[in-house]
């Protein structure tokens, strides 16, 4: 989502904690693989990623919730009664999960994917995260912000962008050449995505030919992906 943001950040290895909450085990009946050896690919495309942004694998912590667990459990929420009783209590553990990873590594400022009220993984460790800042704060005293990067809205339609009409607090950053490099060999180490990412460049490609035909410049998927895009969360959310 911020791949230059990060290779401009961790400088020569110097900074960043990158905490993976879930092992990416959910697409595997899609694959046609068992969970366990998805979930190796989709770790082992996570450490390659973090390689190529010049981050060390020391950096990386990854709690390796299964995804089909998570899906399995939100069923249960919905269900009620004494399964969603004990769901909860699955996610409140997860949740402390998350919390002692953002103590450890003692942040001035949390990175997290955004809140957008459409992936539930996503938005629950949104949910997550936020809560672990405020409780930092209240007990150290320090602001520590807390910045979210949108995924995808509509799908894949609005891929790495908050939806138009979004009106909170929102930044774009432009990459340098070597940032931008740095990160399309991002998207190279993530086989396993290679659907999703050639639908992000067909979809880019399209809105690159709307913007022309409104105002005379194609955009490319170069320019969409050269631009990042992130916001900060109002502490009052």
């Amino acid at each position: 989502v911020l791949g230059g943001l990060i290779r401009r950040s961790v400088g020569q290895d110097e900074r960043g904690t990158f905490v993976w909450w879930t092992n990416g085990d959910g697409l595997a009946p899609a694959a046609n693989m068992s969970p366990e050896g998805y979930a190796r690919l989709r770790i082992a495309e996570c450490d390659e990623a973090l390689r190529r942004l010049g981050a060390s694998l020391e950096r990386k912590i990854d709690l390796r919730t299964s995804e089909i667990e998570n899906y399995r459990r939100f069923t249960h929420v919905a269900a009620g009664g004494p399964l969603r009783a004990r769901a909860l209590e699955y996610f409140r553990h997860e949740a402390w999960r998350v919390d002692r990873q953002v103590r450890r590594a003692d942040p001035d400022r949390v990175f997290v994917l955004a809140w957008q009220g459409g992936h539930p993984e996503h938005d629950l460790l949104h949910a997550m995260t936020a809560l672990s800042v405020r409780r930092l704060r209240r007990e150290s005293g320090r602001a520590i912000p807390i910045i979210q990067c949108p995924a995808y809205e509509f799908v894949i339609a609005c891929a790495l962008r908050f939806k138009p009409w979004f009106r909170g607090y929102r930044r774009r950053l432009r990459l340098g050449d070597e940032e931008l490099t740095a990160k399309q060999r991002v998207f190279e180490a993530y086989p396993s995505q290679i659907e999703l990412l050639e639908r992000f460049r067909k979809v880019i490609t399209t809105l690159g030919w709307a913007a022309m035909a409104l105002d005379g410049r194609r955009t490319t998927v170069e320019d969409w992906l050269r631009q990042e895009e992130m916001g900060v969360v109002a502490p009052d959310l």
